[in-house]
């Protein structure tokens, strides 16, 4: 029997949470076909599949299916123990934070930047990830505190504290008949063609349970917010984003935006940080910074 190489059961884990081996290659810092490599040869050593290929996603096999199972629980102990034995050993030399992507376009920077400017010695290690990812890596300590949106399952073992409530609006070409009645009705309907995040996100999953009852045409699906202000400025899309992020990007790609009388869609931005983690003195300090920033975002 092959010696058990953790690395490639690790990597399998990565491709069945990203779903391709693109997206977990650059998680993970290593080659597509390096990685591809390494899934190929756990399945020898097996002598089944654990994925099957061939569409836009790749979906676990019955064994990878049996395979993710058990091993998730394991690797999760394993990453909380060496993260605590680490906290432990006070060997984090930087301050680092997670946050989900959107709030890299509007709230962000300026806090980062000014929190920087007055702390000339700070080292910034910020990560942008999807709310879960934020979660999990607050739980397992590879972060002082993350930013999320507070519609997410939260254990006792996390403490939240608001930032302030933010408004989705709706982001369009001027100039056109679907800006004209934007403005007019403040209303979407089946005949607006949408382009949204991909399932799975966070926003799109708050757009879908909005608009359950009256279903949008959900157009193009994107992963990123810069691919969708250009595409909704040359396609005639209208897009469906945080109002913050609209004010400071929508004119730079002459783009208007409107808030919606229907569907009203609102969010929670929220910190979160263990319950039992006391924060060391600048992380602290760029807590207190965000909870001062918020203001301006708060009607």
């Amino acid at each position: 029997m092959p010696p058990l190489n953790y690395h490639a059961l690790h990597y399998f884990l990565m491709v069945a949470s990203e779903g391709t081996f693109t997206a977990a290659a650059e998680r993970l810092g290593l080659s597509q076909p390096a990685l591809s490599q390494q899934i190929a040869q756990l399945e020898r050593s097996l002598g089944r599949p654990l994925f099957h290929r061939g569409g836009r996603r790749l979906l676990l096999t019955q064994l990878g299916e049996y395979m993710k199972g058990r091993l998730e629980t394991h690797f999760h102990a394993i990453e909380l123990a060496w993260a605590e034995t680490r906290f432990e050993s006070n060997q984090f030399q930087s301050l680092s934070i997670a946050a989900v992507h959107t709030l890299f376009s509007y709230f962000l920077p300026e806090t980062l930047v000014g929190y920087r400017l007055r702390n000339l010695g700070a080292r910034l290690d910020v990560k942008g990830r999807s709310t879960l990812d934020v979660l999990n890596l607050v739980r397992v300590r590879n972060v002082d505190f993350g930013l999320i949106y507070g519609s997410a399952a939260v254990d006792q073992d996390l403490h939240l504290e608001n930032l302030f409530l933010e408004e989705i609006v709706a982001v369009y070409q001027p100039g056109t008949d679907v800006a004209e009645q934007l403005k007019a009705t403040r209303t979407l309907t089946e005949a607006h063609q949408i382009i949204a995040f991909q399932k799975g996100y966070a926003l799109r999953s708050l757009i879908d349970r909005a608009t359950q009852s009256r279903p949008l045409d959900i157009a193009m699906e994107v992963d990123n917010v810069s691919l969708m202000l250009t595409m909704t400025g040359v396609g005639g899309l209208v897009a469906l984003l945080p109002r913050g992020l609209a004010e400071a990007r929508a004119a730079e790609c002459a783009l208007e935006w409107v808030s919606l009388d229907w569907p009203r869609i609102t969010r929670q931005v929220v910190l979160v940080r263990r319950s039992d983690q006391r924060l060391a003195a600048p992380a602290r300090a760029l807590w207190d910074e965000f909870l001062q920033s918020a203001h301006q975002f708060i009607s």
